[in-house]
């Protein structure tokens, strides 16, 4: 109920257009700033064509806080899973733990359907694992990783509830900590080379 029918179809398209961009990116190679620039557009679309931010976490949000700070979650999350996907099962791993999280948090805060959602993600994850265990039969690609990342991001801000803060924020933080870690570590040593 909280999750309307046309944002559902929004969001649906915008999953669908960051999973072509990355299989653009696999089939003919794109340069990162074109990458970036798609990666932001399907961000702000989340913003202003599906009004899916973190104001209703954070009502006191002004707009002008609140659409940058949406959109660098969103590209963060769709760079770090792309980045991370280098190991066998990894990303895909990391995505079934923090969906299974973010499903019991918001079963213990009594959303049964945000529930589902996040249980049907990790199921889809975890048939996926099973052949990109090491060693590896099927991998994610870029289109893959960035629309895992891209779900990551936006599922649990599309399904807010009260006192959900947590639920945003924390525990995909907390499963994105690796990839974020490991990104601060790349670019780290980027810079000094």
């Amino acid at each position: 109920p909280a999750f309307q029918d046309s944002v559902f179809w929004r969001m649906i398209t915008l999953s669908l257009g960051i999973g072509a961009l990355g299989f653009i990116d696999d089939k003919f190679g794109m340069k990162p700033v074109v990458k970036l620039v798609g990666q932001l557009s399907i961000a702000s679309m989340v913003y202003f064509w599906c009004g899916i931010s973190f104001r209703s976490v954070l009502p006191m949000l002004p707009w002008w806080i609140d659409f940058p700070f949406t959109v660098f979650w969103i590209v963060g999350a769709v760079n770090a899973f792309n980045l991370i996907d280098g190991l066998d099962g990894l990303a895909s791993g990391l995505a079934f733990i923090a969906s299974v999280g973010m499903a019991v948090t918001l079963a213990l805060t009594g959303n049964p359907d945000s529930t589902l959602f996040h249980f049907a993600f990790a199921g889809s994850m975890l048939g996926f694992l099973r052949y990109n265990y090491n060693p590896a039969s099927v991998f994610l690609g870029a289109s893959g990783s960035m629309l895992i990342g891209f779900v990551i991001a936006t599922l649990p801000l599309a399904h807010q509830v009260p006192n959900s803060f947590l639920v945003s924020i924390g525990v995909p933080l907390l499963a994105m900590g690796v990839p974020i870690f490991d990104t601060a570590l790349a670019i780290l040593r980027r810079t000094i080379r």
